[in-house]
Protein backbone atom coordinates (compact mmCIF):
# COMPACT_ATOMS: atom_id res chain seq x y z
CA UNK A 1 0.00 0.00 0.00
CA UNK A 2 1.65 3.11 -1.23
CA UNK A 3 0.33 6.41 0.18
CA UNK A 4 0.88 9.73 -1.43
CA UNK A 5 2.33 12.59 0.56
CA UNK A 6 -1.11 14.21 0.77
CA UNK A 7 -2.72 11.05 2.06
CA UNK A 8 0.14 10.58 4.51
CA UNK A 9 -0.26 14.16 5.80
CA UNK A 10 -4.03 13.71 6.13
CA UNK A 11 -3.49 10.50 8.10
CA UNK A 12 -0.93 12.16 10.38
CA UNK A 13 -3.22 15.17 10.91
CA UNK A 14 -6.12 12.84 11.63
CA UNK A 15 -4.03 10.85 14.15
CA UNK A 16 -2.89 14.06 15.87
CA UNK A 17 -6.49 15.28 16.06
CA UNK A 18 -7.62 11.99 17.62
CA UNK A 19 -4.77 12.05 20.15
CA UNK A 20 -5.54 15.68 21.09
CA UNK A 21 -9.21 14.83 21.44
CA UNK A 22 -8.43 11.88 23.71
CA UNK A 23 -6.01 13.99 25.72
CA UNK A 24 -8.70 16.68 26.09
CA UNK A 25 -11.25 14.15 27.41
CA UNK A 26 -8.74 12.54 29.78
CA UNK A 27 -7.73 15.98 31.12
CA UNK A 28 -11.36 16.96 31.49
CA UNK A 29 -12.11 13.78 33.47
CA UNK A 30 -9.05 14.33 35.66
CA UNK A 31 -10.21 17.90 36.35
CA UNK A 32 -13.70 16.67 37.24
CA UNK A 33 -12.22 14.09 39.63
CA UNK A 34 -9.98 16.72 41.21
CA UNK A 35 -12.92 19.12 41.70
CA UNK A 36 -15.01 16.30 43.19
CA UNK A 37 -12.20 15.46 45.65
CA UNK A 38 -11.80 19.12 46.62
CA UNK A 39 -15.55 19.46 47.10
CA UNK A 40 -15.65 16.35 49.27
CA UNK A 41 -12.81 17.69 51.41
CA UNK A 42 -14.58 21.06 51.81
CA UNK A 43 -17.80 19.32 52.82
CA UNK A 44 -15.93 17.19 55.38
CA UNK A 45 -14.17 20.23 56.84
CA UNK A 46 -17.45 22.15 57.03
CA UNK A 47 -19.02 19.17 58.79
CA UNK A 48 -16.15 19.10 61.31
CA UNK A 49 -16.53 22.85 61.90
CA UNK A 50 -20.25 22.49 62.46
CA UNK A 51 -19.67 19.65 64.93
CA UNK A 52 -17.06 21.69 66.81
CA UNK A 53 -19.44 24.67 66.97
CA UNK A 54 -22.24 22.49 68.31
CA UNK A 55 -19.94 20.85 70.88
CA UNK A 56 -18.56 24.23 71.99
CA UNK A 57 -22.09 25.58 72.34
CA UNK A 58 -23.12 22.58 74.43
CA UNK A 59 -20.14 23.14 76.74
CA UNK A 60 -21.04 26.83 77.06
CA UNK A 61 -24.65 26.00 77.90
CA UNK A 62 -23.49 23.49 80.51
CA UNK A 63 -21.20 26.10 82.10
CA UNK A 64 -24.03 28.66 82.19
CA UNK A 65 -26.29 26.10 83.85
CA UNK A 66 -23.62 25.17 86.40
CA UNK A 67 -22.95 28.85 87.13
CA UNK A 68 -26.65 29.36 87.81
CA UNK A 69 -26.62 26.39 90.19
CA UNK A 70 -23.59 27.78 92.05
CA UNK A 71 -25.13 31.27 92.20
CA UNK A 72 -28.13 29.82 94.06
CA UNK A 73 -25.95 28.30 96.76
CA UNK A 74 -24.80 29.96 99.97
CA UNK A 75 -21.21 30.74 99.02
CA UNK A 76 -18.68 33.47 99.65
CA UNK A 77 -19.54 36.79 97.96
CA UNK A 78 -16.20 36.85 96.10
CA UNK A 79 -16.87 33.42 94.64
CA UNK A 80 -20.40 34.44 93.68
CA UNK A 81 -19.07 37.59 91.94
CA UNK A 82 -16.52 35.54 90.03
CA UNK A 83 -19.20 33.05 88.97
CA UNK A 84 -21.44 35.89 87.78
CA UNK A 85 -18.52 37.22 85.70
CA UNK A 86 -17.85 33.80 84.22
CA UNK A 87 -21.55 33.38 83.43
CA UNK A 88 -21.71 36.79 81.71
CA UNK A 89 -18.64 35.89 79.64
CA UNK A 90 -20.21 32.56 78.71
CA UNK A 91 -23.37 34.35 77.60
CA UNK A 92 -21.21 36.62 75.45
CA UNK A 93 -19.49 33.57 73.93
CA UNK A 94 -22.88 32.02 73.25
CA UNK A 95 -24.08 35.15 71.43
CA UNK A 96 -20.91 35.29 69.32
CA UNK A 97 -21.18 31.63 68.34
CA UNK A 98 -24.89 31.90 67.55
CA UNK A 99 -24.26 34.91 65.33
CA UNK A 100 -21.40 33.16 63.50
CA UNK A 101 -23.28 29.88 63.20
CA UNK A 102 -26.29 31.63 61.65
CA UNK A 103 -24.12 33.13 58.91
CA UNK A 104 -22.59 29.67 58.35
CA UNK A 105 -26.05 28.04 58.37
CA UNK A 106 -25.20 25.83 61.33
CA UNK A 107 -27.83 25.16 63.96
CA UNK A 108 -26.43 25.18 67.49
CA UNK A 109 -28.21 24.17 70.72
CA UNK A 110 -30.09 26.88 72.54
CA UNK A 111 -31.42 25.13 75.60
CA UNK A 112 -30.20 25.33 79.16
CA UNK A 113 -31.04 22.32 81.30
CA UNK A 114 -31.83 22.85 84.96
CA UNK A 115 -29.87 20.45 87.11
CA UNK A 116 -31.40 19.42 90.40
CA UNK A 117 -29.43 19.83 93.60
CA UNK A 118 -29.87 16.53 95.38
CA UNK A 119 -26.92 16.78 97.76
CA UNK A 120 -27.37 18.34 101.19
CA UNK A 121 -23.97 19.90 101.77
CA UNK A 122 -23.91 23.14 99.75
CA UNK A 123 -20.17 23.61 100.08
CA UNK A 124 -19.57 20.18 98.55
CA UNK A 125 -22.09 20.97 95.84
CA UNK A 126 -20.37 24.28 95.11
CA UNK A 127 -16.95 22.61 94.99
CA UNK A 128 -18.23 19.90 92.66
CA UNK A 129 -19.97 22.40 90.38
CA UNK A 130 -16.90 24.65 90.27
CA UNK A 131 -14.73 21.72 89.19
CA UNK A 132 -17.30 20.81 86.54
CA UNK A 133 -17.24 24.40 85.32
CA UNK A 134 -13.44 24.32 85.20
CA UNK A 135 -13.45 21.11 83.14
CA UNK A 136 -16.10 22.40 80.76
CA UNK A 137 -14.18 25.63 80.18
CA UNK A 138 -11.03 23.60 79.46
CA UNK A 139 -13.07 21.61 76.94
CA UNK A 140 -14.34 24.85 75.39
CA UNK A 141 -10.82 26.14 74.95
CA UNK A 142 -9.72 22.87 73.34
CA UNK A 143 -12.73 22.86 71.00
CA UNK A 144 -12.13 26.47 69.97
CA UNK A 145 -8.47 25.74 69.29
CA UNK A 146 -9.50 22.76 67.13
CA UNK A 147 -12.01 24.95 65.34
CA UNK A 148 -9.31 27.52 64.67
CA UNK A 149 -6.88 24.88 63.37
CA UNK A 150 -9.42 23.04 61.21
CA UNK A 151 -11.19 25.84 59.40
CA UNK A 152 -11.81 26.78 55.81
CA UNK A 153 -13.47 30.08 56.60
CA UNK A 154 -11.75 33.26 57.78
CA UNK A 155 -14.79 34.23 59.84
CA UNK A 156 -14.35 31.02 61.88
CA UNK A 157 -10.68 31.83 62.47
CA UNK A 158 -11.61 35.37 63.54
CA UNK A 159 -14.36 34.04 65.79
CA UNK A 160 -11.93 31.61 67.41
CA UNK A 161 -9.33 34.36 67.86
CA UNK A 162 -12.00 36.50 69.56
CA UNK A 163 -13.37 33.77 71.82
CA UNK A 164 -10.19 31.99 72.96
CA UNK A 165 -8.97 34.93 75.13
CA UNK A 166 -12.39 35.18 76.80
CA UNK A 167 -12.39 31.46 77.54
CA UNK A 168 -8.80 31.69 78.81
CA UNK A 169 -9.81 34.49 81.16
CA UNK A 170 -12.74 32.42 82.44
CA UNK A 171 -10.40 29.50 82.96
CA UNK A 172 -8.02 31.65 85.01
CA UNK A 173 -10.88 32.90 87.20
CA UNK A 174 -12.26 29.42 87.82
CA UNK A 175 -8.83 27.96 88.40
CA UNK A 176 -8.16 30.67 90.99
CA UNK A 177 -11.46 29.97 92.74
CA UNK A 178 -10.96 26.20 92.85
CA UNK A 179 -7.44 26.36 94.28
Amino acid sequence: MNLSKKQHLVLVAFAIAILNSCNYWVSKEEQKEKEKTQFTKRVELNKQQAELLVNTTSEILDVIDLCEDVENLSIEPETKEAIVEVKENQLELLDEIREASTSLMVSVPSYVDNLSLNEVDESRIAEKKLHEIEQKIKNQKQLLEQLKDNNTDNSIAELSDTLIPIVSENLEVITYITR
